[in-house]
C-alpha cells in the first residue's frame, strides 16, 4: 500500500504552509553552506547516495536528503504520514513497486 492510499483524508496544504515549508529548508540549505558542511550519505528515504549539505536528521535518527525531507514536511503537515520512518518505509516501498 502506497502512502497516498493508506491516508485517504489527508489535508491539502495551503499555499502559505507550503511556503513556509520551502523557506525552512533553503535556510537549513544555506545554513549548511555557509558552514562548509561536505561529505556525503545514504539518504534513508529515496535510498541515494546524497551530499550532506542541505539534509536533515530526525529524532528517530534517520537522515534524508534535502528533496526527501521537504517532501517528507510537506507530507507529515498534511498529515499523509506522522513518521519519519512511515515516510521512509513508504518510498521504499513506491520505487520497489516501480522496479
Amino acid at each position: 500500500m502506497t502512502i497516498a492510499r493508506a491516508y485517504a483524508h489527508y489535508n491539502r496544504a495551503t499555499s502559505r504552509q507550503r511556503q513556509a515549508i520551502a523557506e525552512a529548508m533553503r535556510v537549513l540549505l544555506e545554513e549548511d553552506l555557509q558552514r562548509g558542511e561536505r561529505g556525503s550519505f545514504e539518504c534513508r528515504a529515496c535510498g541515494g547516495l546524497q551530499p550532506l549539505t542541505g539534509s536533515v536528521e530526525y529524532d528517530d535518527e534517520l537522515r534524508f536528503c534535502h528533496t526527501c525531507a521537504t517532501a517528507f514536511e510537506l507530507a507529515r503537515i498534511e498529515r499523509r504520514v506522522r513518521t519519519g520512518a512511515e515516510y521512509a518505509l513508504g518510498r521504499r516501498q513506491d520505487a520497489a513497486s516501480v522496479n
